[in-house]
C-alpha cells in the first residue's frame, strides 16, 4: 500500500501579499503516513441511534516541506429527553509547519 501523495498547487497569488505565502506559488509535493487509533461504541456504522466515537490521529508529512500533524476526533449520538436523535461531534488539529509557530484549527 503507497502512502497518500499530494501535487499542491498554489496560483493566482496577489501581488500584494507578503512574501510568506508568494514563496510557495506553483507546484509542492507532499507525501503523509498517518497511523490512528480509534475507539468506536455505535450500534450501527451508518445509521446510530447511540454511542460514541474517539479517534486520535498523527500524521507525518514529507516532501518540499515536512511537518507534523496531530488529530483528535469525538462525536456522541444519543437520544434527547423528546425522544428525538441528537448528535454532537468535534475535532481538533494541530500542526507545526516552516515559518509559524503553528496553529490551531477546532473544526
Amino acid at each position: 500500500m503507497c502512502p497518500p501523495r499530494e501535487d499542491v498547487q498554489v496560483n493566482d497569488v496577489p501581488f500584494y501579499f507578503p512574501k510568506e505565502i508568494t514563496q510557495f506559488t506553483g507546484s509542492n509535493f507532499l507525501v503523509g503516513l498517518r497511523p490512528s487509533i480509534a475507539y468506536d461504541s455505535r450500534d450501527s456504522y451508518l445509521r446510530p441511534t447511540q454511542g460514541s466515537q474517539l479517534e486520535f490521529g498523527y500524521e507525518q508529512v514529507f516532501g518540499d516541506f515536512t511537518y507534523p500533524l496531530f488529530n483528535v476526533e469525538a462525536a456522541s449520538t444519543g437520544r434527547c429527553g423528546s425522544g428525538r436523535m441528537a448528535a454532537a461531534g468535534t475535532s481538533w488539529q494541530r500542526d507545526r509547519k516552516p515559518h509559524s509557530p503553528g496553529t490551531t484549527r477546532h473544526l
